[in-house]
């Protein structure tokens, strides 16, 4: 496993550390991919060895340091709507049975591994969507994630075309506007969306800011990053920032092995605080 720039013992305790400071659970396996991240951090001029990176990481100290390394080894795929049958159960469990009380009420959503925005901005667009005079309601996202280019990148709310890819063009002109002369081929998302959102650092496995409670709690695709005990204390501290039926939404990929008591199973990997 041995690699040129950083040795088996540093790529071990990197991932002590990683675990200790962040709860990511780093396969052993993914050496070459941290060496090239690593490599283009070097090179960046935050550090001039892996040994540097280790002790400036074991003194503590530097917040903006530690950032630009967890910024290293975290992974950023998201995409608009990803996981659909999802928001299809926000709708049908909480954003419905919301519309048709007939009054303006509070709602509050967490987006606890927001990435580069396409998820918040994605629940904004179906609570726009799903829920008649919206205006009337007192509807607040918060998006957090801990790699900070990623949350920069999220609160400028521009994407790619290739982003929306695959979006029905009627979804594009209702949340989009697309960008002309030096801006072609760029999407900005509109300001009646991204006024729903609040974009944040939060570190999962530190403490949290936000004392809830939220209606819904997306933590989509992070889990995998984790190892068991770290999954499961997260579980338990989402459960207890959700209101009685709340709902509990993790990737489709990360089901929970058993059910805690005071969680419901809704359908594959949603689950509403019992």
């Amino acid at each position: 496993m041995a690699n040129e720039l950083i040795s088996d013992i540093e790529f071990s305790k990197l991932r002590s550390i990683a675990h200790a400071k962040w709860g990511l659970s780093i396969n052993p396996w993914k050496v070459e991919l941290v060496a090239g991240r690593m490599r283009k951090f070097m090179r960046e001029g935050w550090a001039e060895s892996v040994a540097e990176v280790l002790k400036r990481l074991e003194r503590g100290g530097d917040e903006d340091f530690e950032l630009g390394v967890f910024d290293v080894l975290s992974t950023n795929l998201t995409s608009f709507y990803r996981e659909k049958e999802h928001f299809d159960c926000l709708v049908s469990e909480l954003i419905e049975p919301a519309s048709k009380s007939g009054r303006g009420g509070r709602l509050r959503f967490w987006s606890a591994a927001c990435s580069k925005g396409c998820e918040p901005y994605t629940l904004a667009m179906v609570l726009r969507d799903h829920l008649p005079n919206l205006d009337s309601w007192d509807v607040k996202i918060l998006a957090s994630d801990l790699a900070r280019s990623v949350v920069a990148e999220a609160r400028r709310g521009v994407y790619k075309h290739n982003m929306v890819e695959g979006l029905p063009a009627d979804v594009i002109s209702r949340h989009f506007h697309r960008g002309t002369g030096s801006a072609e081929g760029l999407l900005r998302v509109r300001p009646e969306v991204s006024a729903l959102v609040t974009f944040a650092l939060v570190n999962l496995t530190g403490p949290w800011a936000h004392p809830g409670p939220f209606d819904a709690i997306f933590c989509r695709n992070v889990m995998i990053y984790f190892d068991e005990s770290t999954r499961m204390s997260l579980v338990h501290r989402m459960r207890s920032l959700l209101r009685p039926g709340g709902l509990l939404i993790l990737g489709s990929s990360e089901g929970l092995s058993s059910t805690p008591s005071n969680l419901e199973r809704v359908q594959p990997a949603v689950y509403r605080a019992a």
